[in-house]
């Protein structure tokens, strides 16, 4: 072999190997999309990609990691507050059916000292029931008008109804005022407030004096500006005072 016939061979492998090196250098780095047989386009970087339906996956954990506690925190709550509710109907029903239960005994007990009795025990039996079962001392009161309309009966039985209906102003704001403590000690503000607001317009006369009036204002300005923990606190320190002397 001649000089120039082995130069020309030795340049010829360099050249396909250059060629070679160059290829594969743009193959693996160029962003450019290879040519395919049908003409379309196609990367090495699409296909690293995440698919769609992966991201949209991660999102979603990432959204329900969040929101999981959130929704468990509010569900607990709103549990804890339809409990509290219903433990306060059951209690308002309680107290009302002791009161029923307390006035069926008293009037059990009063009765045949009313019917039978003579006129100075039938008269403190009357004012006995008055106190402890009004509705039914009203009652008694207008049947004994129809019987013995005679003056005397006639005025004793006004008595009778005047005591009646301020033991029934009393016996409701006190409820109202009882009822209010059971949900403060429940937590639940609003309905605590809500009963005390009751309470705070329907004060008998005869309690007036021992309402703290400060207190009052204060718990209708807490009530103004919805902070219902305060109003509920304010309210119970403005009846204190009804409260010790029952």
């Amino acid at each position: 072999m001649t000089d120039s016939s082995l130069l020309a061979a030795i340049h010829g492998v360099t050249m396909d190997v250059r060629t070679i090196s160059e290829e594969d250098v743009v193959g693996s780095h160029s962003p450019l999309p290879h040519k395919t047989k049908n003409g379309l386009g196609s990367s090495r970087v699409g296909r690293d990609r995440p698919p769609t339906i992966l991201l949209v996956t991660k999102a979603a954990w990432v959204v329900l990691a969040v929101l999981l506690p959130i929704l468990s925190s509010w569900m607990l709550k709103f549990h804890e507050e339809s409990v509290a509710r219903r433990l306060g109907a059951e209690q308002e029903q309680a107290t009302i059916a002791r009161h029923k239960i307390a006035d069926s005994n008293v009037v059990a007990i009063l009765l045949p000292e009313i019917v039978r009795g003579p006129r100075e025990r039938r008269e403190r039996a009357m004012r006995l029931l008055a106190i402890f079962a009004p509705d039914t001392a009203i009652a008694v009161s207008r049947q004994l008008l129809e019987s013995q309309p005679a003056q005397v009966e006639e005025t004793f039985a006004t008595q009778i109804q005047n005591l009646s209906e301020q033991t029934k102003e009393e016996r409701g704001f006190l409820q109202h005022v009882e009822l209010g403590r059971q949900f403060e000690r429940l937590e639940l503000f609003g309905q605590a407030t809500a009963e005390f607001r009751q309470a705070a317009k329907a004060v008998p006369g005869r309690l007036r004096p021992l309402t703290k009036k400060e207190f009052l204002q204060q718990a209708e300005s807490a009530y103004e500006a919805k902070n219902f923990p305060e109003a509920a606190r304010a309210f119970r320190d403005a009846f204190s005072g009804v409260i010790d002397s029952n």
